[in-house]
């Protein structure tokens, strides 16, 4: 055996003894310096003037100087050999190993805060080795072992799981995700200066969350406002709309008017993050709420095969396969195949949903510093009926109608959609320092609709009033979009410090075509409540198609970001995007002519800035500033000319924590959001004739939200996870007769969402038993109206042209428990049950006016699931 000794950087590795096949040996171990006492007090007093409590100082010495403390690793990608050996120097421990075991093998490497251990357990994720601990400072590699020896004898089981500080939380068993891809690229939970929350594949398992809608109702602070008809649900964050969505952090495409398809499976995904608050820095145009990014599954280094089988409440059956193997005997190529089947009929009548989920992909290791991922996805929405509930109206009194939840739609109502996505990714590292990832994907979708709803207040005594919708349409869509984000990532080094650079353009198009057709003799029919039977309305004629829609959006960005390490704790970050915005739009009669409104904003400047400081091993103290904007050109002021757009601004100040190894994350932030420059009707121009815009507004609305965001999500005990989130938000309106009241009354000012679960080690072995609630105060919905005036219209046939009369509907504060267990039979199933609204609390899931609008939730709900893992 030859003496080995190699140059790493700076530092020559000491010649060792014969009796090691190899060990990497160093007496390098980097000290954290002191911080300045009036940068420390600048922070700190920052902090404890919001109500913060103060906490420890931070540890000092090498990173091994305690196996539980975290430090701040840099590890560039590379040949796993090299990876390791730079990864001990850093470390300051000692790695035997014989770099002919891993020839050939490759490392992602790694940064951001890990203790040891998990840095290594990262470093060496579904390369087939594990490290085992050989006194103080010195680990030897191991090769992981597998089910059979070489003479064929059963060992015992070794059970390979996943870290998640690769952003992936499948395998993990953790409620808590360690790392987000929000800022295009993987970060600790506790390095990201905002309020972030996460539902991770062990939470979606665990409640049997399937559509993405149902997982937004899980997220603190996060409102879903069911649609009563025209395409997906809103979803609303410190009171504004929820427009902008990432896909492994890159942007996918626009959510627009009349596409149904947003509602998807969670079968394909690994976990959903959201990030409170305005992102225009990597997201470009939208509202100061915040930001979706679902994380999808990724091929496994190992073999796997796992499927899951549920029956439950109103003949709901679901079915689940996903298998993931290497391609090749060194795992360079690696695959993975979903597949999801959803046969399910509605709390409410006439509607009887069938959707289907496929999803492949493929990683391709090109060289031991370049991955590719191939993939592609549909969903199929087939059947009767709508995703969400029958919004109903009220009696003009006020009162809810005294009707059962589950009346449903007319019976030929129906909702038909498909979502083909494409999708490349390529990752590149060029060196220890420098990395560049392209992320591609195109989607198209159609859609074939006829949703009606009802529409009217109604009288008490004679259950008149309502109609169902006189303008009932069926309606043709297709929706294609084209998205790609490049961006180039590193440090660099100065000042003896590193510091984290990232340079990046995206691009999102999305083109929006449909046609209309009326359906005759349904709309404006008259509804006596009295005797209305919706199931009896099987049959409608549609005229041809009369009006169409196309609408064509460009969204365009250049943007930066730059981590500046001041002191070893404390950085200072940069960043800044320049967006470009377009947007034509035309619809009208198909036989008359019709000029496009083009809106358009070039050269918008949305500037980013924070401060994070660690004032402990655990515990970082951030102050941030973020900026959004979203297009209103298509409202014109009374000169005729477009207004600018309305711009958000949003100010946290918060504390986050990483406790027992990371497996516990903690977090609490104060925030204050402003949205100016608002479009606000104030007179009419008969004269202006801009089709698709309108005339004639202000930009002086003005908004605000202010309020507090805590949560705790991870492991309490081994036995114990735990996510609780609450969620407080104060709005109001800043402008005009309405000052200081409630804008978004229709979303709670208080909301706490908790789900737990426990695994039993004593009575009965493996039993997991958990629950949670969704816990929100009152909301509600005010205004006026006029009322139902049966002799009333040009017709004298009836109209809402009545006395106006005022309203305020309150929907009190509620508690919707839910609990489950489930128990492993063997070694490869387990069986669950799942009870949801375990009480059967009869609320309203959204408000509406006293003309429509108004739905319930779901009512209890009872399923039963089998899983196997093989």
């Amino acid at each position: 055996m030859r003496r080995f000794s190699r140059q790493l950087g700076k530092t020559s590795l000491p010649t060792l003894p014969p009796r090691w096949p190899l060990a990497f040996a160093t007496s390098f171990s980097p000290s954290l310096k002191p911080s300045t006492l009036a940068v420390r007090a600048a922070i700190l007093g920052l902090v404890f003037g919001l109500g913060v409590l103060p906490v420890a100082q931070a540890q000092q010495g090498s990173p091994e100087g305690t196996r539980a403390a975290q430090w701040h690793f840099d590890v560039g990608a590379g040949g796993l050999g090299d990876v390791l050996a730079q990864f001990a120097a850093a470390a300051g421990v000692q790695l035997v190993f014989d770099p002919a075991s891993v020839a050939g093998q490759w490392s992602r490497g790694l940064q951001g805060r890990y203790t040891v251990q998990q840095a290594f357990e990262l470093l060496l994720q579904g390369t087939g080795w594990q490290v085992q601990g050989q006194g103080e400072k010195a680990y030897a590699l191991r090769k992981i072992a597998s089910a059979e020896n070489a003479n064929g004898t059963a060992l015992p089981e070794v059970v390979v799981t996943a870290t998640g500080w690769d952003g992936l939380t499948e395998g993990t068993g953790s409620y808590a995700a360690k790392t987000v891809s929000l800022g295009k690229s993987n970060q600790a939970l506790r390095e990201v200066p905002r309020s972030v929350s996460v539902i991770t594949r062990s939470q979606l398992n665990d409640q049997r969350i399937a559509s993405f809608d149902d997982v937004v109702e899980q997220l603190p602070g996060v409102t879903l406002l069911a649609t009563d008809g025209w395409g997906s649900g809103g979803y609303y964050s410190r009171g504004h709309t929820i427009s902008n969505f990432l896909i492994d952090g890159a942007p996918a495409r626009a959510k627009t008017e009349g596409d149904f398809t947003f509602n998807t499976s969670m079968a394909k995904y690994d976990s959903v993050q959201f990030l409170h608050g305005p992102d225009g820095l990597f997201s470009g145009n939208g509202q100061p709420s915040g930001t979706m990014n679902l994380i999808r599954k990724k091929p496994t280094a190992q073999q796997q095969f796992k499927t899951a089988a549920s029956i439950g409440s109103w003949q709901n059956y679901l079915g689940e396969v996903d298998f993931s193997t290497p391609v090749t005997q060194d795992g360079r190529i690696r695959t993975r195949v979903v597949a999801s089947y959803n046969d399910r009929h509605k709390f409410y009548d006439n509607a009887h949903r069938k959707d289907g989920v496929f999803y492949g992909v493929a990683s391709v290791d090109l060289t031991a510093f370049s991955t590719v991922n191939l993939g592609f996805s549909q969903d199929r929405k087939r059947g009767s009926g709508h995703d969400s509930a029958t919004a109903f109206p009220r009696y003009v009194t006020g009162e809810l109608l005294d009707l059962p939840r589950s009346i449903g739609l007319p019976a030929f109502a129906f909702l038909n959609s498909d979502s083909r996505n494409y999708f490349v990714e390529w990752n590149h590292h060029f060196n220890d320092a420098w990395s560049l990832a392209v992320n591609a994907s195109t989607t198209r979708s159609s859609t074939d609709v006829l949703i009606p709803f009802y529409n009217g207040a109604v009288d008490p005594v004679t259950g008149a009033g309502s109609t169902i919708f006189q303008w009932t349409d069926q309606y043709s869509g297709d929706v294609r979009s084209r998205a790609m984000d490049a961006r180039l990532s590193g440090h660099v080094d100065a000042f003896n410090r590193k510091h984290r650079v990232l340079l990046g353009a995206d691009y999102v198009r999305t083109h929006n075509t449909g046609a209309i057709s009326s359906v005759r003799d349904v709309g404006g029919m008259p509804i006596d409540w009295n005797t209305f039977n919706p199931g009896a309305m099987t049959q409608y004629s549609t005229d041809a198609p009369a009006s169409f829609r196309n609408n064509l959006n460009l969204q365009k960005g250049l943007y930066g970001f730059a981590e500046l390490a001041l002191t070893d704790n404390l950085k200072w970050v940069l960043g800044g995007r320049y967006a470009r915005y377009d947007n034509t739009d035309a619809r009208g009669r198909l036989n008359r002519p019709v000029v496009p409104t083009i809106s358009r904003n070039d050269g918008y400047f949305l500037p980013y800035y924070a401060l994070v400081y660690d004032i402990a091993s655990d515990w970082t103290v951030f102050v941030s500033r973020a900026e959004s904007f979203e297009d209103q050109s298509r409202y014109y002021s009374a000169q005729h000319r477009a207004l600018d757009p309305t711009k958000g601004v949003s100010y946290e100040v918060g504390i986050k924590g990483e406790h027992l190894s990371g497996q516990l994350q903690s977090s609490l932030t104060l925030y204050r959001t402003k949205r100016n420059n608002y479009a606000v009707k104030v007179s009419d121009d008969p004269s202006f004739d801009t089709y698709g815009a309108s005339c004639c507004y202000s930009g002086d609305g003005r908004f605000e939200s202010r309020g507090i965001e805590v949560q705790v999500s991870g492991e309490l005990t081994p036995a114990w996870q735990v996510n609780a989130g609450y969620a407080y938000d104060d709005n109001s309106t800043q402008y005009g007769e309405d000052t200081g009241q409630r804008y978004a009354s229709f979303t709670p000012r208080h909301t706490l969402r908790v789900w737990s679960s426990y695994r039993l080690s004593q009575a009965l072995p493996g039993l997991r038993l958990g629950g949670g609630v969704r816990m929100q105060s009152e909301h509600f919905r005010e205004g006026s109206v006029k009322g139902w005036n049966p002799q009333g219209g040009p017709d004298g046939l009836g109209a809402f042209d009545g006395p106006t009369q005022s309203y305020r509907f309150t929907d009190p504060g509620r508690a919707v428990w839910n609990v489950f267990a489930e128990y492993p039979f063997s070694k490869h199933w387990t069986a669950g049950i799942n009870v949801n609204n375990v009480f059967d609390k009869k609320y309203l899931q959204s408000v509406g006016t006293i003309s429509g609008a108004n739905m319930y939730g779901e009512p209890r709900s009872v399923y039963f699931t089998l899983r196997g893992s093989f």
